[in-house]
C-alpha cells in the first residue's frame, strides 16, 4: 500500500524512478521499504516491483528478505545504469544524501534529480495496523524495563541507572532508539542532560528512554522523586500531568498540531515560561518523525498517526519535570501505547 502511494506521487512528479541509497549506516526510509538493514540501493520504478541492488557481500542476507534482489559484482553505478536505463528524471532523498554523494550521483548518472524527502516523511507518518502493533510491542518492552529499574533502585550515580537499563535491553537483544537520559536534581533543568558521571541527588529524577525493536521505536519519560517532595513541587508535577492529559484529550483527527501545543502550554500556567520545547513528535522507524507538535507547526493530526505527548517545565538550577507517552490515533479514538502509571512516585533511596 505504501509503495503504491509513493508510486502515485512519482507519477504526479513525472519521475521514472526513486533511488533510496544506503551505503553508510542505518537509513530509515531505505529500511522502511525493504526491511533490510544491510547496504544497498532500492530502485523504485513508477510502476511495478522495486529492485534491491546490493554488493556481493550482502547478497545472501538480502535474499532472505521479500525483495527482488540483484547482486552486482563490478561497479555500483554500472549496475544501477542497467536497471534505470536512459531515465532522465529520478527522485532522491536530499535529507539523507551528503553533498559529496549528491555530486557523485550527478556526475555518474547525468540525470535530473527531484527531492522526495517530504513525500517519504509524509508516507511514513501514517502507520498501518501492523506498524502500530510493532510500536506497541516496543513500548511494552521499555515500560517493563523501566518498571524493573525503579523496583530495583539502588543507584548512586546517574550513569548506573543508564547501565542497568542498557543491560536489561541487551538481555533481550534490543537496541536503543537514543541514548537514555537520566537527570536528577538540578540536572533535570536541562532538557537533554548528557550522560555525565553525576551523583543521584534528592529531588526530581527524570528518566527518558526508548527502544528500537523489530524495526520500530518507543519513547517514554517518567519523573520520579528521591526523598520527600514539598507542597510546591507536588503542585508543579500535577500541573504538568494535567497539561499532558488536556493535550491527549484534545487530540482529534484534522486538528492542528499547533492547537494541541497551545492547549498544553495554557494548562501549564503560571509555569508555562519554563516549557521550552515542542509538545511531541511522531514515532515509527525513527524516534523523531512527522507530525511535529510545536508552536508553529503546520501539521494536522491524521488517522493512524503515532506520536508523543510530552509537556515539561525546566526551572534553571533547580529541577525539571517531564511526562511523556506515545499515543496512537485510531478509529476508536486515542490509544496510549506506553502503559505505565503517571502519578508522582517517590523512591526511597539513601543519597550518598
Amino acid at each position: 500500500m505504501r509503495l503504491i502511494e509513493l508510486q502515485e506521487r512519482m507519477k504526479k512528479k513525472k519521475l521514472s524512478y526513486v533511488l533510496l541509497i544506503n551505503f553508510k549506516f542505518f537509513y530509515p526510509s531505505f529500511y522502511y521499504f525493504t526491511k533490510f538493514e544491510g547496504f544497498g540501493c532500492l530502485v523504485i520504478p513508477k510502476k511495478g516491483v522495486p529492485t534491491l541492488l546490493v554488493p556481493k557481500m550482502e547478497g545472501a542476507r538480502a535474499r532472505l528478505t521479500k525483495n527482488k534482489v540483484k547482486v552486482y559484482k563490478k561497479g555500483f553505478y554500472s549496475a544501477l545504469k542497467q536497471v534505470i536505463g536512459r531515465s532522465k528524471r529520478i527522485g532522491i532523498d536530499n535529507s539523507f544524501l551528503t553533498v559529496t554523494e549528491y555530486s557523485e550521483l550527478r556526475k555518474k548518472l547525468k540525470v535530473r534529480f527531484t527531492d522526495v524527502s517530504k513525500d517519504l516523511s509524509k508516507i511514513r507518518a501514517i502507520k498501518t495496523e501492523g506498524e502500530i502493533e510493532l510500536i506497541q510491542k516496543s513500548c511494552n518492552s521499555i515500560v517493563h524495563i523501566l518498571e524493573k529499574c525503579i523496583k530495583n533502585f539502588r543507584f548512586r550515580y546517574e550513569k548506573e541507572v543508564i547501565g542497568f537499563i542498557e543491560a536489561e535491553a541487551r538481555k533481550k537483544g534490543i537496541a536503543f532508539a537514543f541514548t537514555p537520559i537520566v537527570a536528577s536534581g538540578k540536572h533535570g533543568a536541562f532538557v537533554h542532560h548528557p550522560p555525565i558521571p553525576g551523583k543521584i541527588s534528592k529531588g526530581f529524577l527524570v528518566i527518558d528512554v526508548g527502544l528500537w525493536l523489530n524495526g520500530y521505536c518507543s519513547d517514554i519519560t517518567r519523573t520520579f522523586y528521591i526523598g520527600k517532595p514539598t507542597k510546591k513541587e507536588v503542585e508543579n508535577y500535577i500541573l504538568v500531568l494535567k497539561a499532558q492529559q488536556a493535550a491527549i484529550d484534545a487530540v482529534k483527527v484534522g486538528k492542528k498540531c499547533s492547537e494541541v501545543y497551545e492547549i498544553a502550554k495554557k494548562r501549564l500556567r503560571p509555569m508555562s515560561r519554563y516549557f521550552t520545547h515542542g509538545l511531541g513528535h511522531g514515532v515509527g522507524v525513527e524516534v523523531h518523525e512527522l507530525p511535529n507538535l510545536k508552536q508553529k507547526s503546520k501539521d494536522r493530526i491524521k488517522l493512524n498517526q503515532v506520536f508523543t505527548i510530552e509537556p515539561g517545565i525546566y526551572i534553571p538550577k533547580k529541577y525539571g519535570i517531564r511526562i511523556e507517552d506515545v499515543i496512537a490515533v485510531t478509529k476508536k479514538g486515542v490509544k496510549i501505547l506506553t502503559k505505565m502509571p503517571r502519578e508522582l512516585r517517590v523512591i526511597k533511596q539513601k543519597v550518598y
